[in-house]
């Protein structure tokens, strides 16, 4: 979470909506606050806590969100990234991660998994915004708000677009999951 205390602005920054890189710019130089809280999981604190401040009532509310796919692709390379830096090994094939994350709701068996298994709605449950911040149009966004700022790509993965990651068969099985993304963030259809 991001406060923005002079123009009375929260941006809530769910994971793998270029949070590190709305941090970065905004908090560093412009006078951005990064807040850190009880996250998705329990036992940890991060920056993607969704608890406003009392302090901040009443300030414009507004998320960050991406496309659910490109998300999802974005997910996985983080776990695998993390797999083969931090640990050493080699992580599961894509198909099989979008099947835990979809169907099992679990990746790793730790606390974690809520970073993976979580929608961006399930992420903003509860929350009503007063404007969103697409990670497609980011910058333009958030000139609409009034931030005019040059954002730097941060963690990000260097990967194919996201429709070469998707057959038929994963198409069907992943559109449960993100179908309340589509519908609550205006995504519309999820075709190849």
């Amino acid at each position: 979470m991001i406060l923005l205390i002079e123009r009375r602005i929260v941006i809530l920054t769910p994971p793998k909506t270029a949070s590190d890189s709305l941090h970065r710019a905004l908090c560093s130089g412009y006078g951005g606050v990064m807040v850190v809280g009880d996250s998705m999981y329990p036992g940890n604190v991060d920056k993607h806590t969704t608890k406003i401040p009392n302090e901040a009532s009443g300030f414009k509310v507004l998320a960050t969100v991406r496309q659910p796919l490109d998300r999802l692709v974005s997910l996985y390379c983080h776990y695998a990234r993390t797999e083969s830096e931090f640990y050493g090994r080699w992580s599961m094939a894509f198909w099989e991660f979008v099947n835990r994350v979809v169907r099992d709701r679990r990746v790793t068996g730790f606390p974690v998994d809520a970073m993976y298994c979580l929608t961006q709605a399930q992420h903003l449950n509860g929350i009503t915004t007063d404007g969103l911040l697409r990670c497609e149009s980011l910058e333009a966004d958030l000139v609409t708000h009034g931030i005019d700022v040059r954002l730097t790509r941060e963690n990000t993965s260097h990967r194919r677009p996201w429709r070469d990651y998707f057959d038929a068969g994963l198409l069907a099985t992943v559109q449960p999951w993100a179908a309340p993304d589509c519908e609550r963030f205006g995504y519309g259809e999820m075709a190849k």
